[in-house]
């Protein structure tokens, strides 16, 4: 899929777009967030959550 504006892009609009999407995927209280492809990309809660699971089910089964 092509970007518009294409990736490696210097435009401050992608700048802040990032940014903002940066800040939703370390802070923000969803699982998931798209990126500009569209394509969801797992946030870190969501990611300590699983780990957490894992470490949890792990635990149970030794």
């Amino acid at each position: 899929m092509a970007f518009d504006p294409p990736l490696g892009s210097t435009s401050p609009a992608v700048l802040l777009d990032n940014a903002t999407r940066l800040d939703e995927l370390v802070n923000g209280p969803a699982g998931t967030v798209t990126d500009r492809a569209g394509q969801p990309l797992d946030t870190w809660r969501l990611m300590l959550q699983t780990f957490a699971a894992i470490v949890e089910n792990t635990r149970e089964n030794l």
